[in-house]
């Protein structure tokens, strides 16, 4: 294996996540998408292909787009996603 192998292992998983992340941002118009699992460790490789593919698919365009980000961390993901919605909703 090389570096061309694992950059196109790299490019067609982004656009398959991609494309599932366009799916979900069409059904449930999210304000930000935040992905966790194993594959933090190489998100800064699949965003650009995540971004990319996301942008040919939505069927709404946003002006200023649907941010995306990576939870880094696996284990912090559904805590990261419960303080967001926590504080979102807060009104003191």
């Amino acid at each position: 294996y090389n570096d061309a192998d694992a950059l196109a292992v790299v490019r067609e998983n982004g656009a398959l996540l991609g494309t599932l992340t366009a799916a979900l941002v069409n059904l449930l118009d999210p304000q930000k998408v935040i992905i966790g699992g194993y594959i933090d460790q190489i998100a800064d490789f699949l965003l650009p292909f995540v971004q990319s593919e996301m942008s040919h698919r939505l069927v709404v365009r946003r002006q200023e787009g649907v941010p995306i980000r990576f939870a880094k961390g696996y284990n912090r993901l559904i805590t990261a996603g419960c303080g967001e919605l926590a504080f979102a909703k807060w009104n003191p």
